[in-house]
């Protein structure tokens, strides 16, 4: 549903293909249940090397009988059938390769794209699975042997989405992944429990990567200087290392982020730092303690880099111009001392993230709160990584998880407390209360629930008209002897707050 509104294309995809009850049954009941949605824009049989388990004598047959399955389910959505493949197109998959509608591709060359259409000139192709480019938040470099990953990685990023970009037979590309995920944490393996190949951290947090991804493939591609139909101002994307505004854009189409930060470092010369930028403009300029380090020209997709820069202890800023005077956006980062304080930021809902302003008290709604350990500047403390606690304070709310996008954190998820990761903390706070379903939904709630097991009090219409619903969930956390807390706005106006109401207001104003 979301996706329908927001105007998202989807990939719906099935795991694997086989001769088998069960696997069919799941194909017809994916189809079934997504039928009607327009964001469905391909049905994918299955997923790499699942799309081989038939069989090379098989394969022909059992994917015959998987299309027959989606065409009976969804005779008028003439939607194409797909599969994300990345081995034996030619050898035992051709039987598959020659039934479907449009071809995708796993992790594969610009040349190996180029070799697959002049076999199959007239096959539709995509990219439907790119990149896996690992990277940590706020790790300023790689750091093979303590199993770190840094945080600029972007070569990867850009290399392996143009292979696609200039091919006019080629669709576009998938980046694999928004998100880190549990599995597959690679290349380290343990400590590591998590893949760290997205471009948000497993708490939610943007890391570098999706800075450049925002410049170069959204700010750069806007319908103000551009055919391409993109909003001009989009959702902002919070540096969630920063309190209150970040990446100060003097215009909305440009913006520049810096990757590393501005803290010693005791495995490496003080004189040999490498500062980089994310930014579309054309040049970048960056300046240690207010005296310039020089301008770099920045080349298409591309980024600023300085090498061998003296560390000294202060303020790096990187400013963005389209010439040699015309600044249209900057960045800073200062070194940072010892924690003073905790601050809480709700990330949702906010306008900031265009989320809306409130949570919506009907049992179900969620929101987002960010834990900064800060110095007596508000700058966020790298190096805290201590215990932060959390808890309900006040108000219609239980904390239903936590995170701090740390990929060797084993932590449980479920639980009031995290320690923090480069300063930063997250909790996940549930609304848990219902004042705004029908008031015919929450008779039945209530019917149901004659024994009052349910984790989720039903304000009763009848009885508690009287009584005005909560404003607010107050959350608290502590770290030290460090307190904060926040207030998560509520509200029982579905119609105007809720998920898809925000999601529809957003994209109205946007346009």
């Amino acid at each position: 549903d979301l996706l329908d509104r927001l105007g998202v294309l989807a990939w719906d995809e099935a795991r694997d293909i086989a001769n088998d009850t069960v696997l069919e049954s799941d194909m017809r009941s994916m189809v079934r249940r997504d039928r009607n949605h327009p964001s469905v824009a391909l049905w994918a049989l299955c997923n790499e090397r699942d799309c081989f388990i038939p069989g090379h004598d098989q394969l022909a047959d059992v994917t015959a009988a998987y299309k027959e399955i989606i065409r009976e389910e969804d005779p008028y959505g003439l939607r194409n059938v797909t599969a994300n493949l990345n081995v034996n197109f030619t050898t035992i998959g051709l039987p598959l390769v020659k039934a479907l509608d449009v071809q995708g591709f796993s992790h594969q060359s610009g040349a190996f794209f180029d070799s697959f259409h002049e076999q199959f000139p007239e096959k539709p192709m995509i990219a439907s699975e790119c990149c896996s480019c690992r990277t940590q938040r706020a790790e300023d470099k790689n750091i093979p042997k303590k199993k770190i990953l840094g945080s600029f990685d972007v070569i990867c990023s850009r290399v392996q989405t143009n292979f696609s970009l200039w091919r006019d037979y080629m669709s576009g590309t998938m980046v694999w992944t928004m998100f880190d995920y549990y599995g597959e944490p690679l290349p380290y393996y343990w400590p590591m429990v998590s893949a760290s190949v997205g471009s948000f951290d497993l708490a939610g947090f943007p890391k570098a990567t999706a800075f450049w991804y925002r410049a170069w493939w959204l700010l750069n591609r806007t319908s103000s200087t551009h055919d391409e139909d993109v909003p001009v101002n989009p959702a902002p994307l919070l540096n969630p290392e920063t309190i209150g505004p970040s990446n100060s854009s003097l215009e909305d189409e440009y913006l520049v982020y810096i990757v590393q930060h501005w803290e010693p470092d005791d495995d490496e010369p003080p004189n040999k730092r490498i500062i980089q930028a994310y930014t579309n403009a054309p040049l970048a300029e960056l300046y240690i303690n207010g005296k310039s380090q020089g301008i770099r020209p920045v080349r298409y997709m591309g980024f600023a880099q300085w090498n061998r820069m003296q560390y000294e202890k202060g303020v790096i800023r990187v400013v963005a111009k389209t010439d040699n005077t015309t600044v249209v956006a900057e960045s800073s980062v200062a070194t940072s001392g010892p924690p003073a304080g905790i601050i809480l930021v709700v990330d949702v809902p906010s306008n900031d993230t265009g989320t809306g302003t409130a949570l919506v008290l009907d049992g179900h709604d969620a929101g987002l709160v960010k834990a900064a350990v800060v110095d007596a500047n508000k700058t966020v403390v790298q190096s805290a990584s201590d215990r932060v606690t959390f808890r309900i304070k006040s108000g219609p709310g239980r904390i239903i998880g936590i995170g701090n996008g740390d990929p060797t954190c084993r932590e449980p998820n479920k639980a009031a407390y995290r320690d923090a990761y480069h300063g930063l903390a997250r909790v996940i706070v549930q609304v848990n209360e219902d004042w705004a379903t029908p008031a015919w939904h929450r008779r039945r709630l209530l019917e149901i629930d004659v024994e009052g097991r349910s984790s989720v009090r039903v304000a009763n219409p009848d009885f508690d008209g009287a009584t005005p619903p909560p404003k607010e969930i107050v959350v608290e956390a502590m770290y030290g002897k460090f307190v904060g807390q926040v207030a998560i706005p509520l509200t029982t106006d579905a119609e105007k707050y809720g998920v898809l109401a925000v999601a529809e207001s957003w994209m109205a104003a946007a346009k």
